[in-house]
């Protein structure tokens, strides 16, 4: 049989063209559909390849019994005291003041804190390390690292004392390194020489990761080491914030905020303090970051619980009955940052009108309509 090459008309191509742009449409309307269907997921892979976000979502609904991480900032007033679990293993980092000794050593025993893997002494001002000297001669410590100085300070004498008492390992912080313990990596982003000219600026800063949580602590450190921090290139990017110096005007500066981009900040305060603290423009600073504002004057203990993709922040003032009913002239709601305010709040008069909003709501309720109270005016 004789090969025969087919031949087709002008109207045979131009249908045939037509069924081509046809299918062709139908599959770019099928692209768009999956597209925008799996936005969510696909926005969410892409943070977590690209490092550019959190890929932990925020879920009041998240209980401690679902958790496998938890940091807890206990209320030491105008000091420090971080305990941080996961898997049945601990660490403490710093321990407050005297007066709350006792009271962080009841709260480790009561929460079957019955061994600590390490014990962090971010600097030897006494309401970070007068409150571990109890806790050195209560319960067993593995690893104590130690900011590379000394002090010429009671506090420091007996701090020193009770650690040569206890069977635990002394090691100096030095910058760099790293530590493990029950899924937990402790990153040491600056240790002290010990010739830093502010003795603030002698703190050991911890970034602590349990997955895709992760935290920067930076003790009482100041400009100058936030400065430094900026400038070494380590990635500053973090969940969560503790306030350095108590939320005082010399730390926490915009641009060391702006770096790390925190999505909540958890601050160590005394009530009505001799300080000040926080101070006003570390608050707004916090504030203009849209980071979310808790503090232990205000909250009480403050607990962060997280598992693989989901945390929470617990506070002592939530778990309490609920103080007020409302406030008397409403609060002011930013629309766009989805925080509320007291009228008289400075925050508040910045608002622009197109996201200003006045409610009557009690506090409990905007809260579980997803605002959050302002820092500055602690409504």
């Amino acid at each position: 049989m004789k090969y025969r090459r087919s031949h087709y008309s002008k109207g045979n191509r131009a249908r045939k063209k037509k069924r081509i742009l046809q299918f062709a449409g139908c599959l770019i309307l099928c692209a768009l559909i999956l597209f925008f269907c799996n936005k969510q997921e696909i926005l969410r892979s892409l943070m977590q390849i690209s490092g550019s976000g959190s890929s932990l979502d925020q879920n009041p609904q998240l209980t401690s019994r679902e958790a496998d991480f938890r940091l807890t900032m206990l209320d030491v007033g105008q000091g420090l005291c971080l305990l941080i679990g996961a898997d049945g293993e601990y660490m403490l980092y710093d321990g407050g003041g005297r007066n709350y000794s006792s009271y962080v050593i009841s709260y480790l025993k009561q929460h079957g804190v019955n061994e600590l893997q390490y014990l962090f002494a971010s600097h030897y001002d006494d309401d970070h390390i007068a409150g571990l000297i109890g806790v050195l001669r209560t319960i067993p410590v593995k690893k104590v690292i130690l900011p590379c100085y000394e002090a010429d300070t009671e506090v420091y004498a007996s701090f020193m004392n009770a650690l040569s008492e206890a069977e635990a390992v002394i090691e100096y912080a030095g910058t760099g390194r790293s530590y493990t313990f029950g899924g937990v990596v402790i990153d040491t982003l600056y240790a002290a020489d010990g010739a830093e000219e502010k003795e603030n600026d002698r703190c050991t800063v911890l970034k602590i990761s349990h997955g895709q949580f992760s935290c920067v602590i930076t003790g009482d450190a100041q400009a100058d080491t936030e400065k430094i921090l900026l400038n070494s290139g380590i990635s500053l990017k973090c969940s969560a914030y503790v306030v350095g110096h108590h939320g005082s005007a010399s730390s926490s500066t915009p641009d060391f905020i702006a770096a790390m981009k925190p999505e909540i900040a958890l601050i160590s305060v005394g009530a009505d303090n001799e300080f000040g603290h926080p101070a006003e423009r570390t608050l707004k600073t916090l504030n203009e970051n849209h980071v979310h504002i808790f503090r232990t004057d205000t909250d009480g203990e403050i607990e962060v619980i997280c598992n693989d993709s989901e945390y929470n922040v617990l506070t002592e003032r939530d778990g309490r009955p609920q103080r007020e009913a409302q406030h008397g002239d409403g609060y002011v709601l930013n629309n766009r940052t989805m925080k509320f305010h007291r009228p008289e709040c400075e925050m508040a008069n910045e608002i622009g009108e197109h996201n200003r909003e006045i409610s009557h709501e009690n506090r409990w309720t905007l809260i579980s309509y997803g605002y959050a109270p302002c820092g500055l005016c602690a409504p």
